[in-house]
């Protein structure tokens, strides 16, 4: 249900769209609601086998007040419940986002709800390599662009 209701919410759809447009092999949610109509039961628990005792990627992420070693031994905990055999380093997904070209572009796409009145408007900046000094200047940036002008 929560792919199914993901996109209702117009946040979400459009977040869901943008990194659709920028991430090579990201899949939308008509497509995610596609293949989940073909799966079976049986799919999953062979899946969820084959996974339990195979190579894997693990990631994960551990945010709020925690320690450095804190999260290591959540880790560790989370692999050793897991059970597998790490994934080879040329097997590890890569992440790789396309460059929009410099110009202005636009992408309307309607909501999944027609009853509902909200929109959403994302906009998005590529401003060169991700170094420190240019994120922090980007961020700093959105930050007085998200301002309200009336305060």
């Amino acid at each position: 249900s929560s792919i199914h209701n993901h996109d209702l919410n117009a946040a979400n759809a459009a977040t869901a769209l943008r990194l659709q447009l920028l991430e090579q092999g990201r899949h939308g949610t008509d497509a995610k609601i596609a293949a989940l109509a073909a799966i079976e039961l049986a799919d999953l628990v062979d899946f969820a086998r084959a996974c339990a005792h195979g190579k894997m990627f693990v990631e994960g992420l551990v945010v709020g007040n925690a320690r450095r070693q804190d999260a290591t031994d959540l880790m560790a905990v989370v692999r050793r419940w897991l059970d597998h055999a790490p994934l080879p380093l040329d097997r590890q997904p890569v992440r790789r986002c396309l460059t929009v070209p410099c110009a202005s572009l636009l992408v309307r796409a309607p909501g999944r709800n027609p009853d509902d009145l909200n929109s959403v408007v994302i906009t998005y900046f590529q401003v060169g390599v991700v170094e420190l000094r240019t994120r922090v200047v980007a961020e700093l940036l959105e930050q007085l662009m998200t301002e309200p002008c009336f305060d």
